[in-house]
């Protein structure tokens, strides 16, 4: 039986403090074999300009103009975007629309840089002495640096006032072992990023989190945790144990309340690759450019992890790890829970690209056909957040998204562990997926319109405003040629008069002079 009950799901709070989980086969070690391989230079790399959740990037290059190697090309227009930083020399051949990596398999504008080879940096400003930087200023440099958590979610925190800095060096999703590989063979580079993290957060305690097989990290590690306040901590290898809100419960036996964050308890969690990106941005000078991602799959002649230039496609990795087209009938990036299927192998990596999987039919069967639900409950023991799925999977076939809501759909991690489980073969985080991009497109909308009320409503004020102060002047028109009539009446009538009188007094005047000559005539 594909999915035995009794031995995938574990109950809650027995072990480590978390709720349930699931144990799906690991398929880690073949990526594990070798070192991590440093990639050749593509001859094109395509760098999206929308690289997380926040705006795309606004490019401050144009086509034709040459760049070097760590040289910034795009700015963040926002707190949730980050540059983009040109990974090698060369010029900019393209900007344009390319495919990028999401579940729509959509396009994306990306700038193409066309490689020249030489590898030529820019002047890096490495730090010598972060005791006279103050967390204000490391921030800013690792966001100047094009810094985010490197998870599956991306983002890096705010500072915020915490009790607990927690480094993720765990890997509960099948396949990704870019964390193990990079814990294995720079343990220094994690312990320097952690400790740059306390110094901006003042945290009272660190932990760097393994899961407890990956032995030879934990070999690497411990040596180098030697005279330092830094503590490991291990981890269950089982899923999804690793991601951040089961991690805390694990670690702290703290709970992150619904639509919270972890800092809103006092615990701020990073993933160890951005720890290491970190060391490299404030330590060497170098923004993030390059990422260790697990290259594997069935149809891969030599798996392994690569340091791979951000903007890679795909096919280029593939092709150096001797693919076999004729086999290939999937291809994952992520891990094969939660990961995204592309239809593209000239889709690049982004800075959260930790796995690429290219599978065969025999790893990655065809979907069995989904079945009425049986309401056997599984899907909720295996739920690590406490969910009930199969309300929202009846709320959501509805059209009730508003009630899915309401039901806790926002605090879904989509982790897949109630769909694996499921004897139904429900596909439930795709229905999961599409209620939230609903709730999301809604909210995007009713913001819209907010803004488009507020506007029309705006227009209608400074109309009506406009108009008052017609009228005020048409009034005040009007006013002045009473005036002017009443003036120009009073001097009229005014005239009138006057003359009268003169002329009264010249006839008077005629008379007089006549009667005196009368009567001289007559004496």
């Amino acid at each position: 039986m594909r999915f035995p009950f009794s031995n995938t799901v574990s109950s809650s709070r027995k072990s480590h403090g978390t709720r349930n989980w699931i144990q799906p086969e690991a398929n880690k070690a073949s990526s594990l074999r070798s070192v991590i391989m440093e990639t050749p230079i593509p001859d094109y790399l395509y760098l999206a300009l929308k690289q997380y959740n926040g705006l795309d990037a606004r490019p401050i290059v144009n086509v034709g103009d040459k760049v070097l190697k760590g040289q910034k090309i795009a700015e963040a227009r926002d707190e949730f975007g980050v540059p983009v930083h040109a990974p090698t020399s060369g010029m900019v051949a393209a900007i344009s629309r390319h495919p990028y990596p999401d579940e729509f398999g959509s396009d994306a504008i990306a700038l193409c840089i066309k490689t020249d080879g030489l590898d030529r940096w820019i002047p890096r400003q490495p730090e010598d002495d972060l005791h006279t930087l103050s967390a204000q200023q490391l921030i800013k440099k690792i966001r100047e640096a094009g810094i985010i958590s490197l998870a599956g979610s991306g983002e890096f925190p705010n500072r915020e006032p915490i009790d607990t800095l927690i480094i993720n060096g765990a890997e509960c999703e099948p396949y990704v072992t870019c964390n193990q590989a990079l814990i294995r063979e720079h343990p220094e580079n994690i312990i320097s990023g952690a400790k740059i993290l306390l110094q901006i957060y003042r945290a009272k305690h660190c932990i760097i989190a393994i899961e407890e097989n990956s032995t030879d990290a934990i070999d690497a590690l411990k040596p180098a945790l030697e005279d330092q306040s830094i503590e490991l901590n291990l981890v269950p290898a089982r899923y999804p144990a690793s991601s951040d809100k089961q991690l805390i419960q694990v670690l702290t036996k703290k709970e992150v309340p619904a639509s919270k964050r972890p800092e809103d308890i006092g615990v701020s969690i990073i993933n160890a690759a951005a720890a290491a990106a970190i060391h490299n941005a404030i330590i060497s000078g170098e923004p993030l450019i390059s990422r260790v991602t697990t290259v594997c799959g069935d149809t891969l002649k030599t798996p392994k992890n690569f340091r791979a230039l951000i903007g890679t496609p795909v096919a280029f990795l593939f092709e150096l790890c001797g693919i076999d087209y004729s086999r290939l009938s999937r291809v994952v990036m992520g891990g094969s829970l939660t990961g995204i299927t592309l239809n593209n192998l000239d889709t690049p990596l982004i800075k959260t690209s930790d796995c690429l999987i290219a599978g065969s039919s025999q790893e990655f069967p065809s979907a069995p056909t989904a079945h009425e639900c049986i309401r056997c409950g599984f899907c909720s023991s295996a739920c690590p957040v406490g969910l009930m799925p199969q309300q929202l999977y009846n709320s959501i076939r509805a059209g009730m998204t508003d009630k899915a809501q309401q039901q806790g759909l926002d605090d879904c991690i989509e982790c897949g562990a109630c769909a694996y489980i499921c004897p139904s073969h429900i596909p439930l985080v795709q229905y999961y997926r599409y209620a939230k991009f609903e709730l999301k497109d809604q909210n995007v909308r009713y913001e819209q319109s907010r803004k488009w009320q507020r506007r029309f409503e705006y227009r209608q004020h400074r109309l009506l405003e406009n108009e008052k102060r017609k009228q005020g002047n048409r009034h005040r028109s009007l006013a002045r040629p009473e005036i002017i009539e009443t003036t120009d009446t009073a001097l009229e009538n005014f005239s009138r008069e006057q003359a009268s009188i003169e002329i009264a007094d010249a006839v008077a005047r005629v008379k007089a002079r006549k009667n005196k000559k009368n009567s001289e005539d007559k004496t």
